[in-house]
């Protein structure tokens, strides 16, 4: 799965996986050895521990990119990271400058078979690394 490859270790970190599409997501998690995870819908209320990494599996909508960014940047300690999965392709350019604008650094994008995968790193320090 490139999503979960792109992920990257999470052994011993808090993954919090965003959106609609998360049981796969979560299963893969845990068969990697991740302990800590949990998932919420864009419009439940934000969970109150810190994470390492945020996964968003599929990004339908601008305003669903803008939660689950919101959201990433609430929850995430500095250093962490978010994954986004844009099915379309269509939302990744966007996506990309939404995290920029929220203080995200190393962003990038990546083509996919069918979209595109974001990434960011929230920076663990400088003005933008406190909540």
């Amino acid at each position: 799965m490139a999503l979960l490859d792109s992920v990257g270790p999470v052994e011993e970190a808090h993954v919090l996986v965003i959106g609609d599409a998360t049981l796969g997501m979560l299963c893969g998690l845990i068969r990697r050895g991740c302990t800590a995870a949990a998932e919420m819908q864009l419009h439940d209320r934000p969970i109150t521990g810190p994470v390492e990494i945020v996964v968003v599996p599929r990004l339908e909508r601008q305003d669903g990119a803008v939660r689950a960014v919101e959201l990433a940047r609430r929850v995430l300690q500095p250093g962490g990271r978010i994954v986004l999965r844009d099915a379309t392709g269509a939302l990744a350019q966007e996506t990309a400058a939404l995290l920029r604008r929220h203080g995200f650094s190393a962003v990038a994008v990546r083509p996919w078979s069918d979209g595109a995968l974001i990434s960011a790193e929230r920076p663990g320090f400088g003005p933008f690394a406190r909540g």
